[in-house]
């Protein structure tokens, strides 16, 4: 992968760290971040900066990352893709839950990709889900939340897509699908 100059989509960490991009990319060429994976980068952030939380520290080691071309957005560290999409609808969560697991079982799958096996719903007190794993190894999860009466937000995450283009197929498929819910 070639170079960036740029962190990627992530906020400016100057007001959460007292950093800039360009001093945090200094202190991590300095401590040879290139040569560590992902869990020693962050561990290294937060073991030399205490005062940095370790939801930064994710986030600048992701965006490090990016920046040197090791990982592309949306890519994890295994080296698979997620993308996700989310929207507010009228009704009730278990409702819409049922009715998005409903419409997506009628269709077999999205985006190309086919269903395997059947899908599980659980709920919390806070979400109600719907899961379902497809045939190429990837799976999909549609959480719903509470968004005012009579009102959801329903966000669907699909992950351990192979490529990058299969994310921006699904990105496009998983809007389409929440603009129909």
């Amino acid at each position: 992968m070639a170079e960036h100059q740029e962190p990627g989509p992530m906020l400016d960490p100057q007001e959460a760290t007292g950093r800039s991009w360009e001093e945090w990319r200094a202190y991590l060429d300095s401590v040879g971040a290139r040569d560590l994976d992902h869990a020693a980068i962050a561990k290294r952030i937060v073991q030399d900066h205490p005062e940095v939380s370790g939801w930064w520290a994710q986030g600048l080691t992701v965006s490090y990352e990016r920046i040197i071309g090791r990982r592309l957005p949306g890519q994890r560290t295994d080296g698979t893709f997620t993308v996700s999409a989310s929207r507010v609808v009228a009704g009730e969560r278990p409702e819409v839950r049922d009715r998005a697991g409903r419409m997506l079982l009628s269709e077999g799958g999205i985006g190309g990709k086919v269903f395997a096996g059947g899908p599980r719903t659980t709920d919390t007190p806070v979400r109600s889900y719907w899961r379902h794993a497809f045939d190429d190894g990837s799976r999909v999860s549609v959480g719903v939340e509470d968004a005012g009466p009579g009102k959801v937000k329903v966000a669907v995450e699909h992950e351990r897509l192979l490529t990058p283009e299969d994310r921006e197929l699904l990105r496009g498929a998983w809007k389409d699908f929440l603009a129909r819910l």
